[in-house]
């Protein structure tokens, strides 16, 4: 008996105890039970049972491979949900550190729209709010101009430490009434 039949007879002694406990088989399936028991087949039989044992064995690359497709998505999906979430916490921080922590939701939310839709920002401005940022992150612990999701968050002790600065210090007051920005 060579190592390759070895194998066969190995896969086939495996397929059948799977196969015997399905509560369902398949037609297929049935047929290569009946013939795999069969003492005395005939060369006819025999091939009939390879022909089988070949598209079970297809059949177990294939629910593998889809076990291993479902797998990576998985992980991605999972790697896009932690990045969402270390780029929200991050946001949150931000939002702490510059002292707006405890201003309703609606008010918070109503300063950011009314600054992103302000079309009177000029790039100096902008500027110049992104300096005062990367100048507070840096007293913070961050390093400033990196806004990639696997940024590491600051310590504790930098957080426990943090004074807010006032919200007029930065140059700037939020009007969502005014073109003024």
């Amino acid at each position: 008996m060579t190592a390759d039949s070895t194998t066969t007879v190995d896969y086939l002694n495996r397929k059948l105890a799977y196969l015997k406990g399905l509560k369902a088989p398949t037609q297929a399936q049935q047929l290569l039970i009946l013939l795999a028991e069969k003492p005395d087949r005939t060369a006819e039989e025999n091939k009939q049972l390879a022909v089988l044992l070949h598209a079970e064995r297809a059949a177990d690359r294939a629910r593998a491979t889809q076990l291993q497709a479902t797998k990576l998505l998985g992980q991605r999906k999972d790697a896009e949900r932690k990045a969402r979430n270390h780029r929200l916490i991050v946001q949150g921080l931000l939002i702490e550190w510059a002292g707006l922590n405890d201003w309703d939701r609606g008010e918070l939310l109503g300063a950011l729209v009314a600054l992103r839709e302000s079309q009177n920002v000029p790039p100096e401005r902008r500027q110049q709010w992104k300096q005062r940022g990367d100048t507070l992150l840096a007293e913070k612990g961050s390093t400033p101009g990196d806004n990639t999701a696997d940024t590491p968050l600051p310590s504790p002790e930098c957080q426990a430490t943090a004074t807010p600065a006032p919200i007029g210090s930065a140059g700037f007051v939020v009007r969502p009434d005014t073109d003024d920005l």
